[in-house]
């Protein structure tokens, strides 16, 4: 407990600052009962050892390492303990104000927005008996578990590409219609539990007839199915953006994931998934996948699985190793003509260098300037993100707020090698959150956060920034749900 609330020392060493605080944080907010249970038990005592990690003094401002942690543990405890949170606030006041004290800090505001509605269940929206079937309108994550949920029961259920309007109400892109005919008894029952459970709408159709938009016989509704997922794992990925994308995945989606160790997947049996997740990966990811696991995965896409790289994974994908992906990452921009100018770029080389005059301070630094050098380096800001919104893979999304961070710039896909599905936005619109220089943010923008590029019978779905870090991101969650479920009845 002391590592996950008690600043570390000046001299401490490297673990005692960073990993001790982190596998702190994974265990409590772990989502173990025995776990939740003894931090909420004895009066909380323990959860008041958590809240003191804000009772310091006025103005003192708080570890940014710790905030994090403290604020996943937290939120995590309130989401599960509810009640005894709530009631353990309204004993200790004085902590919700020095919450708000430490509101500019984002990672305790997130905390006091899980409690503002911690003990107020999302309303569900439950439908009567439907004579055709049951529409699950694909607004939010609550629609994507409930139909997850369904699928998982083995409902079967078709999804639109495009909008329609059906009973005088719109049904927007992604939507998901499970007709009577096409199921078992009871279908309505169990669509109304499971809403009631979750917190999501399903509403009664009662014919197919559509006012507007595409027909459920038409070539625009797809058949959907429970994704049957598959994920690189160990050695080579990033063990802190494997854990999280599995956690979003599995805990949050409800959807099994079969871990695969990296040097294994040469020999897998990959035709069993539908997708495959490479998470972030480290620099020897390619080694440790070998020629022949690059091959398992050119496979896998070309015989009609889905793809799905994360983070540094885009960058292998782009590799002539790989050829899965035609984006490349780009260098740090430089003013074309002023390098050509002070270095005689596309002069032949000769034994002497071109003369060349350096008329000012800015010439001088694009001469010595590294030409292949990366972007600078972004700690991490909040970035606006742009959806495509005639393509299958942006269903319930118009714009979104992405976390950017590194130094990784992607060249935007050509319409004829596949689709940029999310681009960061225009220069003067991308910030949502935190600082950049301005050249970080002509260079970022309009560069694509998602992409999508067909191979064969299968896909790559190409994540140029994590939508998984520390399970922070949910409103991305549609996002994932939407490539785990749609990827695989587009590649069909």
């Amino acid at each position: 407990m002391s590592y996950l609330v008690d600043p570390p020392p000046p001299d401490a060493d490297p673990k005692r600052e960073y990993k001790y605080p982190y596998l702190a944080c994974e265990i409590f907010s772990c989502e173990i009962d025995a776990i939740l249970g003894a931090l909420t038990d004895d009066d909380c005592a323990l959860f008041s050892r958590v809240m003191s990690f804000i009772a310091v003094p006025p103005g003192t401002r708080l570890n940014s390492m710790l905030a994090g942690s403290f604020s996943k543990t937290v939120t995590c405890l309130v989401s599960r303990r509810a009640a005894e949170c709530v009631g353990w606030f309204q004993s200790n006041p004085r902590f919700v104000n020095r919450l708000v004290e430490h509101v500019g800090t984002l990672a305790v505001a997130e905390v006091l927005l899980r409690l503002v509605g911690a003990d107020d269940p999302i309303p569900a929206v439950t439908a009567p008996n439907a004579a055709f079937g049951y529409a699950i309108p694909w607004t939010d994550t609550g629609g994507a578990k409930l139909a997850l949920a369904a699928l998982k029961e083995g409902a079967v259920g078709k999804a639109t590409e495009e909008a329609f309007i059906a009973g005088g109400r719109s049904f927007p892109r992604g939507t998901i219609i499970f007709p009577v005919a096409d199921n078992t008894a009871g279908l309505g029952a169990m669509l109304n539990r499971m809403a009631s459970e979750i917190g999501a709408e399903v509403v009664a159709l009662q014919t197919s007839w559509v006012e507007d938009g595409p027909n459920y016989g038409s070539d625009k509704f797809k058949t959907v199915a429970m994704p049957r997922v598959a994920m690189a794992w160990g050695e080579g990925t990033i063990p802190t953006e494997t854990g999280a994308t599995r956690y979003v995945i599995e805990r949050q989606l409800s959807v099994p994931v079969a871990p695969i160790r990296v040097n294994n997947l040469a020999g897998a049996d990959l035709g069993k998934y539908d997708v495959l997740i490479v998470p972030d990966t480290s620099g020897d990811f390619a080694h440790r996948l070998g020629d022949g696991g690059a091959a398992a995965l050119k496979s896998f896409v070309e015989q009609g699985g889905v793809l799905v790289g994360v983070g540094g994974a885009v960058d292998f994908l782009a590799s002539a190793d790989a050829g899965l992906l035609s984006t490349k990452l780009e260098k740090a921009y430089a003013d074309g003509d002023a390098v050509a100018e002070a270095s005689g770029e596309g002069e032949e080389e000769e034994t002497r260098a071109d003369g060349t005059h350096i008329a000012g301070k800015d010439a001088y630094d694009a001469m010595i300037a590294d030409p292949d050098a990366a972007p600078d380096d972004v700690p991490g800001v909040l970035a606006n993100v742009v959806a495509n919104t005639d393509h299958w893979l942006s269903s319930g999304y118009a714009k979104a707020i992405a976390l950017y961070a590194g130094s990784s710039v992607y060249r935007p896909l050509m319409a004829d090698e596949g689709t940029n599905v999310f681009h960061f936005a225009a220069a003067d619109e991308l910030l949502a959150s935190g600082y950049l220089w301005e050249e970080n943010r002509a260079q970022i923008a309009f560069k694509p956060f998602v992409m999508v590029e067909p191979h064969g019978e299968g896909m790559v779905i190409a994540f140029t920034e994590s939508p998984f870090t520390r399970a922070y991101l949910n409103g991305l969650n549609l996002l994932v749900a939407n490539a785990l479920i749609f990827g695989p009845a587009h590649a069909r």
